[in-house]
C-alpha cells in the first residue's frame, strides 16, 4: 500500500518524469493523500496490473498536472472514475481498462459524464477504456469522443454497455487506425465511413449485436486494414470481395455472422494472411486452391459451413498448425501430400470423407476423423510413425478389420475413440497392458469387437472412462479393472460377459471413484454376485439392493456447483474429451452427451433387483434421476425419497411394490416426470404440487389406488338413504365429490398431455443446457458458439420476416 507519509518515496523519485508502478503486487488500495500525487513533475505513470481490491481512483490524481500517459489497466479500481481525470488536459495517452470481465466491481463513468470528464482533452491521441461502464447510446458517446477527442487514433470502447448506432459524428477521426468497439450493443449496420480511414489498420466490432450488410468497400479500400473481427454478429450479412494483390490483411475473423458465398479465389493475393476464421457462417462452393499460396497462414478454421468437394493441399503453408474443417460437406478422400509438418490440430469430423484413412501429422496432439465415410481398415502402421498425437478419434465411420496393436506405441495418446463402427477381432492385449497407464478414454463402444479382455490392467491405471458398451464380448470381467481408481464413466453394457465384478464395484478397491455420477445399466447378461456389501460403491446387478450402499456415495450427497464431467487431456492448450452416457429417463433412453456433474442419474432399470428399496437412498441428496422400473422389488415406498429435494424424474414401475404412496412426495417441488404404474399401490394418490401436474398413467395398473387423477373415487363411503320407491340417495358431499372429481380429471389430462410435455421440456433445457452453456470450456472458440449458431439463424429469419411484413 502506498500511504501519504513519503516514506516509501526516495528523494531520487522527485526527479524522475516517468514512474512504473506496474506489476509490483501493490494491493489494498492509494491513499488519496499519497506522497505520489505529489509528484506534479511527472509525465508518465504506469500502475498497470496491480491489485488494488476494487478501491477508487484517488481524486487526487488530478495533481499530476503534466501526466502525458497515465495508465491503470487491470489494476484493480472501481467506482466512478473521478472529477481530477479532467485536469489532466496534457494527456496524450489514457488507459483505464480492464480485460476482467468477471470482476463484480469495475469502474464506470455516470456522473460526471463522458463529455465532463473528456471535453478538454483534445490532446489524446489513444483513448482505452475496455471495461468501464460507460452505458451511453450511440449520440452520446459518439459526440463526446469525436468532439473532445478530434486527433484520437485509437479507440477502444470494448465492452462498455454502449449501445447503437455508431454515429455519423465519428467520421471526423480521420486519424483513426485502431477502432475497438466490440462487445457491446449497437444494435445497428456498420456505417461505410470506416472506408475513409485510409490508415485503419484494425477493426474490431465482434459480438455488438450488428445487422444488415457489410460494407464491402471496407475490404477493398482499406488498402492498410491488418485485423478485421466481426465475429459473433449473427445479424449481419456480406461476402468476401475481390482482393488486389499483396493486401495488408493479416487477421479475418468472420466467426458466427451471415456471410455467405464462395470464397474468391483471389484470397490467395493476401500473402500476409496469418489466421483465418469463418466458423458457423454461410459459405458454400470449393475451398479456393490459391491457399496454398499463402506461406505465412498459421491458423485456418472453415468449419460448421457448406464448403463441398476436395480439400486442397497446403503444402506451401509451412507454418499451419491449426486447421478445422469439420462440419461441412467436403467428400473427396484426403491426398498425402495434404498432411503439413508443423500441423497442431487437425480437426476433419463431420463430413463426408472417404478412402484412406490418412496417418495423422507427426507433430499433431489432435486429430479428429469422426463422423466421416471411411469405410476401409484402420492401417496397421498407424502407430509405427512419430505419434506424439494426444486425441484420437475415428469415432461413427464404418471401419472394419482389426484394431492393430501399433496404435499401442501411442506413448502420449491420452484419449481414443473408435467408437461406433464395425472394427472386429480382439482388443490388442497391449491396450490394456500398457497403455492404460496414459489413455485417461478410452472409447471402443458398439463395434463387433469379440472374445474376452485380454491383459491386465497396470496399478498405474489412470482411465477416466471406459466404454466397452454394444459388443459382443465374452469370459469374466478382469479383477485388475479395480486398479483404475479414477473411473468416472463405466459402460460394460449389451456384451455377453459373465463372472464376478464384485472388485471393481464392492471391495472398496475403487477408494477414489467416488466421482461416479453417471451410471450405466448393464444388460441382462451381467449378474454376479454382490460380495462384500459393506464397502459397495457402484452396484447395478442382480439379487438385493444392499441397503448400505447409497451411503458410500458420497459424490451424491454434497449440492455441487455447476461442472462438467469431462477428461481434459491437454489443460494448457484447454482441449477436453467429453464424456458420454446413456440414462433412462421417462421410459426413453437418453445419451448425454454432455455430463453435469451436478445431473447424478442413477440408472438400475431392467435387471433383477428384489427385495425392498433401502431407505438409505434417500441420502443421495443431489440425485436428478432415479429409475428402478422393470425389477422385482418389493415392498413400501421409502418416504424419506422426500429428501431427495433435486429429484427431477423417479420412475419405479412394473415393480411389485405395495402400500400407500407416502404423501410427503408431494413436496418434491422439481419432479417433472413421475411413473409408479404397474404396481400394487394402495389408498389415495396425493395431491398439490408438482403431483396435480401428472396424469393418470403415471399411477395406472395399480388396483388399489384412487383419487384424481384416476377415475376411482376415494371418498368415504356413508349408508345410503332408501327412498319411497326403493331407490338410493346420495348426500350432497357426493355430488361434490364428482363434480371435483370430473374437473379435476378434466383438467389433470388436459394439462399432462398438451402443458406436461412443455413443462417438462422447459425445465430441463432451462435447468441443463443453460448451466452447461455457462461453464463448459470448449476445445475452440467456435465449438463455444455453435450451440447458440441455430438460434441466431432463426433470430435473423424473424427479423427478415418482420421486414417483409
Amino acid at each position: 500500500m502506498i500511504r501519504g507519509d513519503g516514506s516509501g518515496v526516495t528523494r531520487s523519485l522527485f526527479q524522475k518524469t516517468g514512474l512504473d508502478l506496474s506489476r509490483k503486487s501493490i494491493s489494498n488500495g492509494i491513499d488519496h493523500s499519497s506522497a505520489l500525487f505529489s509528484l506534479s513533475h511527472l509525465e508518465t505513470l504506469n500502475l498497470a496490473y496491480n491489485s488494488l481490491n476494487s478501491t477508487p481512483i484517488p481524486s487526487s490524481i488530478g495533481n499530476l498536472t503534466n501526466l502525458r500517459y497515465l495508465n491503470s489497466s487491470n489494476s484493480g479500481f472501481s467506482g466512478q472514475i473521478p472529477t481530477g481525470l479532467s485536469l489532466l488536459t496534457g494527456l496524450v495517452i489514457l488507459d483505464l481498462a480492464s480485460q476482467n470481465y468477471l470482476e463484480k466491481s469495475s469502474l464506470k463513468i455516470e456522473n460526471p459524464n463522458l463529455s465532463t470528464l473528456f471535453g478538454n482533452h483534445d490532446g489524446v491521441k489513444e483513448l482505452y477504456l475496455d471495461g468501464v461502464n460507460i452505458s451511453a447510446n450511440g449520440y452520446e458517446w459518439g459526440q463526446a469522443i469525436s468532439s473532445s477527442m478530434p486527433n484520437l487514433r485509437v479507440l477502444s470502447l470494448s465492452n462498455c454497455y454502449l449501445s447503437g448506432p455508431i454515429d455519423s459524428s465519428l467520421r471526423k477521426l480521420k486519424n483513426l487506425y485502431k477502432v475497438n468497439l466490440g462487445n457491446n450493443n449497437l444494435a445497428s449496420p456498420i456505417p461505410d465511413f470506416f472506408a475513409n480511414f485510409l490508415n485503419l489498420t484494425v477493426l474490431i466490432l465482434s459480438s455488438s449485436n450488428l445487422n444488415g450488410a457489410f460494407p464491402g468497400n471496407i475490404l477493398g479500400k482499406v488498402q492498410t486494414l491488418e485485423t478485421l473481427n466481426l465475429a459473433s454478429n449473427e445479424l449481419l450479412s456480406g461476402s468476401l470481395p475481390y482482393f488486389p494483390k499483396n493486401g495488408s490483411l493479416r487477421n479475418l475473423v468472420l466467426s458466427f455472422t451471415s456471410f455467405s458465398g464462395n470464397l474468391p479465389e483471389s484470397i490467395g493475393s493476401l500473402t500476409e494472411l496469418r489466421r483465418i476464421e469463418i466458423p458457423g457462417c454461410n459459405f458454400s462452393g470449393p475451398i479456393p486452391n490459391s491457399l496454398a499460396k499463402l506461406s505465412q497462414l498459421v491458423y485456418l478454421d472453415f468449419s460448421s459451413n457448406n464448403f463441398s468437394g476436395p480439400i486442397p493441399s497446403f503444402q506451401g503453408s509451412k507454418n499451419l498448425t491449426y486447421i478445422d474443417l469439420s462440419h461441412n460437406a467436403l467428400k473427396v478422400g484426403l491426398q498425402s501430400e495434404f498432411i503439413m509438418p508443423r500441423l497442431g490440430v487437425l480437426d476433419l469430423h463431420s463430413n463426408q470423407l472417404g478412402g484412406e484413412i490418412p496417418l495423422p501429422p507427426e507433430t499433431a496432439i489432435y486429430v479428429d476423423y469422426s463422423r466421416n465415410s471411411f469405410t476401409t481398415s484402420i492401417p496397421g502402421e498407424i502407430g509405427n510413425v512419430k505419434f506424439f498425437t494426444n486425441f484420437f478419434s475415428l469415432a461413427n465411420n464404418a471401419l472394419t478389420g482389426p484394431i492393430p496393436p501399433s496404435i499401442c506405441n501411442g506413448s502420449y495418446l491420452q484419449v481414443l475413440d473408435l467408437s461406433n463402427n464395425m472394427l472386429g477381432g480382439t482388443i490388442p492385449q497391449c491396450l490394456i497392458e500398457n497403455s492404460t497407464e496414459t489413455l485417461g478414454v478410452l472409447n471402443l463402444g458398439n463395434n463387433n469387437l469379440s472374445g474376452n479382455i485380454f491383459g491386465t490392467f497396470p496399478q498405474t491405471c489412470v482411465l477416466r472412462t471406459l466404454d466397452l458398451n454394444g459388443n459382443r464380448l465374452e469370459g469374466n470381467v478382469p479383477e485388475s479393472l479395480s486398479n483404475c481408481t479414477m473411473l468416472e464413466v463405466l459402460n460394460l453394457g449389451r456384451n455377453s460377459m459373465t463372472g464376478m465384478l464384485k472388485m471393481v464395484v464392492c471391495g472398496y478397491s475403487l477408494r477414489n471413484a467416488k466421482k461416479l455420477f453417471a451410471f450405466t445399466k448393464p444388460e441382462e447378461d451381467l449378474s454376479p454376485a454382490l460380495g462384500d456389501e459393506s464397502n459397495c460403491l457402484l452396484v447395478v446387478f442382480s439379487g438385493h439392493l444392499p441397503p448400505k450402499c447409497f451411503l458410500h456415495w458420497n459424490g451424491m450427497m454434497i449440492y455441487r456447483s455447476y461442472c462438467l464431467l469431462r477428461y481434459e487431456f491437454l489443460k494448457a492448450n484447454n482441449l477436453y474429451y467429453q464424456d458420454k452416457v446413456t440414462v433412462t429417463v421417462k421410459g426413453r433412453e437418453m445419451k448425454l452427451v454432455k455430463i453435469l456433474t451436478l445431473f447424478t442419474a442413477v440408472d438400475f432399470s431392467n435387471n433383477r433387483f428384489e427385495g425392498e428399496i433401502p431407505d438409505t437412498i434417500g441420502a443421495l441428496s443431489s440425485l436428478h434421476v432415479l429409475n428402478l422400473s422393470r425389477n422385482a422389488l418389493s415392498g413400501q415406498i421409502p418416504s424419506r425419497l422426500v429428501n431427495l429435494t433435486q429429484l427431477e424424474s423417479l420412475d419405479l414401475s412394473r415393480n411389485n411394490l405395495n402400500g400407500s404412496i407416502p404423501p410427503t412426495l408431494a413436496r418434491l417441488t422439481f419432479l417433472a416426470v413421475l411413473d409408479l404404474s404397474y404396481n400394487q399401490l394402495v389408498g389415495s394418490i396425493p395431491r398439490g404440487n408438482q403431483f396435480n401436474t401428472f396424469s393418470n398413467t403415471s399411477f395406472e395398473v395399480n388396483k388399489g389406488l384412487c383419487g384424481p387423477p384416476l377415475i376411482a373415487s376415494c371418498a368415504e363411503t356413508e349408508p345410503t338413504r332408501p327412498t319411497l320407491d326403493g331407490r338410493q340417495s346420495y348426500t350432497n358431499e357426493d355430488k361434490i365429490n364428482w363434480v371435483y372429481v370430473t374437473a379435476t380429471l378434466g383438467y389433470t389430462v388436459g394439462f399432462g398431455v398438451i402443458v406436461g410435455p412443455l413443462l417438462y421440456s422447459k425445465r430441463w433445457r432451462q435447468w441443463y443446457y443453460k448451466a452447461i452453456d455457462r461453464v463448459i470450456v470448449r476445445i475452440h472458440y467456435h465449438r463455444e458458439q455453435r450451440a447458440r449458431h441455430q438460434r441466431r439463424r432463426d433470430n435473423r429469419n424473424q427479423l427478415q420476416r418482420r421486414q417483409h411484413h
